[in-house]
């Protein structure tokens, strides 16, 4: 189920393995001046999803394009924060999905609680949230684009799910 799926409305599409992404998580508050050291890694995007609940997803770049230099400097930012917090690498658990086009925020909406409307979720805003029943990290890529991250094991249910709620803009 790689291929992708164009409909007027939206394009939906997994990333393939090769687009590199790793991601990092941990459980515990964490100061925001650590938390702008990761911001500020070439790739990392740093995603609150409960008050103590963190993640950063290191996305490949020119200088680092599997993301292991980011995953590797996010380790000790998160080490330096807080020597008793153990991060995670939960890379090979996710994959990524991306939906884009002029309705994506109204596709995505079917299926959580997030305003995704540009004013309340400008791009570079990242939410974790349920999507489709499932436990999803959702990023604003761009006006009209989004990526998701979501458990392997749920991958073809929420492209089946995107696909089945963006049936109403065929065509159109």
């Amino acid at each position: 189920m790689r291929e992708s799926t164009e409909v007027s409305a939206a394009a939906i599409r997994e990333l393939p393995p090769s687009a590199k992404v790793r991601v990092l998580t941990w459980n515990r508050e964490f100061p925001p001046e650590a938390a702008a050291a990761l911001r500020s890694l070439p790739g990392a995007i740093v995603v609150r999803i409960a008050p103590c609940d963190w993640c950063v997803v290191c996305e490949a770049t020119d200088e680092d394009p599997d993301g292991d230099e980011c995953l590797r400097a996010g380790c000790q930012v998160v080490a330096a924060a807080d020597p008793s917090v153990r991060a995670i690498d939960i890379s090979h658990a996710l994959c990524a999905i991306e939906v884009a086009g002029p309705r994506a925020h109204e596709l995505l909406e079917k299926g959580c609680g997030v305003d995704l409307d540009l004013a309340a979720f400008p791009v570079g805003d990242s939410t974790g949230t349920r999507f489709a029943g499932v436990a999803a990290i959702l990023l604003r890529t761009s006006d009209d684009a989004f990526r998701s991250y979501v458990a392997r094991s749920h991958r073809d249910y929420v492209i089946s799910w995107l696909n089945d709620a963006a049936a109403e803009w065929r065509g159109a």
